[in-house]
């Protein structure tokens, strides 16, 4: 995980190796990538990453406007040495979920929380095989944790594997 010290990646070394091991040998769809630490952590591992950002979020830094570096420059840089596994979708999550997209062993969930942007970004739930994964970051967050509450928790096609609050992490093993 020390790749991650250098990117100024905004999730937590502990994040970081819940996804690699999630990711081992899959095909995974994040959603929600901004500089690159969540696919960092897991490109090393992962058979290939299918990338989905817009790329808007600003870095929360003191930084002057004009001398701040776009998202996606530095997600580029950040992921140069895994990037021929890695596909990238510059686009709205609420606009990829109407897509089609082929079926993944993992999907990473990061990008907008507001309860509207969760609920419609598990709308891509259903490209998950029997026996994989969805992870959901930031759960600490009502509007998270309420969308995925009502999506997954009393769902039959869907178990809880992990829930780790003190990392803002929960993970669901599709069973059907």
């Amino acid at each position: 995980m020390k790749r991650l010290e250098r990117l100024g990646a905004l999730i937590s070394m502990e994040v970081a190796g819940v996804l690699e091991r999630y990711a081992r040998d899959k095909v995974v769809l994040e959603i929600g990538s901004f500089k690159g630490g969540s696919t960092v952590a897991m490109a090393p591992v992962a058979k290939k990453i299918i990338c989905i950002d817009d790329f808007l979020l600003t870095d929360p830094t003191d930084t002057p406007p004009e001398k701040r570096i776009p998202a996606r420059v530095t997600f580029e840089i950040n992921v140069a040495p895994w990037r021929n596994k890695i596909d990238v979708y510059q686009m709205d999550s609420r606009e990829a979920v109407k897509l089609e997209w082929e079926p993944v062993g993992l999907i990473f969930i990061d990008g907008g929380h507001d309860y509207e942007t969760v609920r419609s970004d598990c709308g891509f739930l259903k490209w998950v095989k029997v026996g994989g994964y969805v992870v959901f970051h930031d759960m600490g967050m009502a509007s998270v944790a309420q969308a995925v509450n009502e999506a997954l928790v009393n769902n039959p096609n869907w178990r809880r594997a992990r829930l780790e609050p003190d990392i803002g992490i929960a993970a669901f093993q599709r069973k059907q």
